[in-house]
């Protein structure tokens, strides 16, 4: 009986709306409150609002004014790219037989595959939709119909909807927070083992933007806890280890200053400079990225890029292994290399040379190996040699210090094994540029965006690096990016964070670079792969 009155409210409330289509000044009030699930291409859920860009990557198409007059609720759609196919399938949670479920697409009539029309009829450029609607099963999957004539992807309509996706890769860390899904994207991703065998894992932007906080696994990367207290205002972190004290060493939000921050209690909570009265290493506007720390010689190492008006200019800095870190006169930094005419490469030119990784030589030298940046390639990088003289530090990049490495155009981190003997590192190579849609890559997608294929290379001498094991990949280059490995190695395995890119519940990132949350991944036996 309770089904019954269920289905007959239902089919009133659908027969009023429809019999009141005619006045686009009546909102009609769909019967519909269940949340609904899509499956298919590429699904974004958007707000049904005047001002949203009607199809994902595309800023030709806007839901006119009219809209907002439909639905006496705030209602959402799914949608896909706007020449890809978007949703195929949907299903309504819930236990009752049936459910009204909405529909818009390009046809005026649907009356031959059993859906009604509303009369409600919204145009957005060229693009016009008409709304329909049927009674359907609830809880279970029904496909929607596509007419061979169709040439736009299908809307679902509906109060809640979310995107029935395939499992991400990797554990999710964390995602971005509901208020940042589309203003702000996850960056700055950085892990590290501490000696009692837990994980740490830090990010940047997820709550707040710019703001650093610390996860921690102590089940060897299978599940993730929010650890840090609050968010702390800290971009390009890299979270290291030196002679049992943590530290994490970024640039300060908003002012761009070096600092180092200490951690007494595992990495729950961080002293800032203003609390310790010191570890302001270096005033001024700089940029990084989670890189490594190396000790070597005596001496501890890090690379950073003094911002400019054009680009970003690399140096490094150095300390005494046995100095207190704190304390900013303990700290040297070499000259810094200004090239604003960029680096040539065959027929590329590198525009910058940015996020670079300290790495020790084969016969000891100490080298700053950078992302090589560039729209038409991503197969340079550049090798930088840092030399020395009594007190002082000299960094020379010159143009022959262009290197092949695949994937050397997006940011990567670079550690040697001493097992091996190898350089290890895992990079984005591009091998699909070009790829297109009608909308924001309508020209195809460059080089230095291509994301969605994450690979793990070594090298003997940091000259010649070898594609080894595919870590992970997608077909579509537009909204997957697995980028910015940061990693480090656990016995046998490498253990890594990604900054991800990935289709979820909530709908797409807004493209592969915009990074939605933060996966860990573990490469087992790497080294006999």
């Amino acid at each position: 009986m309770k089904n019954y009155w269920k289905i007959a409210v239902m089919l009133v409330a659908a027969s009023v709306a429809w019999s009141c289509s005619d006045d686009d000044d009546d909102a009609f009030q769909p019967a519909q409150n269940n949340p609904i699930e899509v499956r298919g291409s590429l699904i974004d859920v958007r707000t049904f609002t005047s001002g949203e860009q009607l199809f994902p990557q595309h800023t030709g198409y806007k839901l006119p004014g009219e809209v907002d007059n439909f639905f006496s609720s705030p209602f959402h759609y799914a949608v896909g790219l706007k020449d890809g196919v978007g949703v195929e399938a949907v299903r309504i949670q819930s236990d009752y037989d049936e459910e009204v479920l909405y529909i818009a697409n390009e046809l005026p009539n649907m009356n031959h595959l059993g859906w009604l029309a509303t009369g409600k009829i919204f145009t957005a450029g060229d693009v016009t939709y008409h709304i329909h609607w049927k009674t359907v099963e609830g809880g279970e999957w029904i496909t929607l119909p596509r007419a061979e004539e169709q040439t736009l992807p299908t809307m679902v309509l509906g109060r809640q909807i979310s995107v029935d996706v395939p499992p991400i890769p990797g554990v999710v860390i964390t995602r971005m927070a509901d208020d940042g899904f589309r203003d702000r994207h996850l960056t700055n991703n950085c892990i590290l083992i501490l000696p009692d065998g837990s994980y740490l894992a830090s990010c940047t932007n997820v709550h707040e933007f710019r703001g650093t906080e610390v996860y921690r696994s102590v089940d060897k990367g299978q599940s993730w806890e929010l650890w840090s207290e609050g968010y702390y205002p800290i971009n390009f972190g890299t979270m290291f280890l030196h002679r049992g004290q943590l530290y994490l060493m970024g640039v300060r939000y908003p002012d761009g200053d070096l600092i180092l921050c200490p951690s007494s209690d595992k990495g729950k909570t961080w002293l800032m400079p203003e609390e310790t009265g010191r570890g302001v290493l270096l005033a001024g506007n700089y940029h990084s990225a989670p890189v490594p720390v190396v000790v070597h010689d005596g001496r501890i190492w890090r690379a950073l890029e003094s911002r400019g008006e054009r680009c970003e200019y690399p140096f490094v800095i150095s300390a005494p292994e046995d100095s207190d870190l704190l304390d900013p006169a303990n700290w040297t930094r070499t000259n810094i290399v200004q090239n604003d005419a960029g680096w040539t490469a065959g027929s590329h030119t590198l525009t910058e040379a940015i996020e670079g990784n300290v790495v020790i030589g084969p016969q000891g030298e100490v080298y700053n190996l950078l992302r090589g940046s560039c729209s038409s390639t991503s197969s340079y990088a550049l090798l930088g040699e840092v030399t020395s003289t009594i007190g002082t530090f000299e960094y020379n990049l010159a143009v022959n210090e262009v290197i092949t490495m695949p994937g050397g155009g997006k940011k990567f981190t670079v550690r040697y094994d001493e097992v091996s003997k190898c350089y290890w590192a895992i990079t984005n190579p591009a091998h699909e540029a070009g790829m297109k849609h009608s909308g924001i890559y309508a020209k195809g997608i460059t080089y230095d965006l291509m994301r969605n294929h994450a690979v793990l290379c070594y090298s003997k001498n940091l000259v010649n690096w070898v594609p080894y094991k595919t870590v992970v990949f997608d077909e579509d280059p537009f909204f997957h990016g697995y980028q910015y490995f940061d990693w480090v190695f656990d016995g046998d395995d490498i253990v890594a964070v990604s900054r991800t890119a990935c289709p979820e519940e909530r709908g797409l990132p807004v493209r592969q670079h915009d990074a939605n949350m933060m996966t860990f991944h573990r490469i087992p036996n790497f080294r006999t792969l």
